[in-house]
């Protein structure tokens, strides 16, 4: 006769929903930041100030989501894999926007 694991429970979260907001900031502001880079330079520099606004947005979109990549690490809810993405996606996300400040003051 086979044993079951007891502590297994069929319901478990696999993914919590800060995660996935999470996840969603960080993709949205990594991409916005790659379309922005792109599109600055086929115009060779001289795009207007609406690309700067929507690299602002592309900031506060990647720093809400480490926001919520870290309230996401500091909950018990959902497996550590996906707190770990999480986390990574905005970080990368945060650092593309301050490599492209800090290239443009050099």
């Amino acid at each position: 006769m086979r044993r079951y694991n007891k502590n297994f429970r069929f319901a478990d979260e696999i993914v919590s929903g800060d995660a996935i907001i999470s996840a969603i900031l960080g993709i949205i502001s990594i991409i916005a930041t790659l379309i922005t880079v792109i599109y600055v330079v086929s115009v060779k520099g001289m795009a207007s100030s609406k690309v700067g606004a929507v690299l602002l947005a592309s900031l506060v979109a990647g720093i809400t989501g480490l926001v919520f990549a870290i309230l996401t690490i500091r909950a018990n809810a959902g497996s550590s894999r996906s707190r770990r993405v999480v986390l990574t996606i905005n970080i990368i996300a945060v650092l593309l926007i301050a490599g492209i400040w800090v290239c443009r003051i050099f």
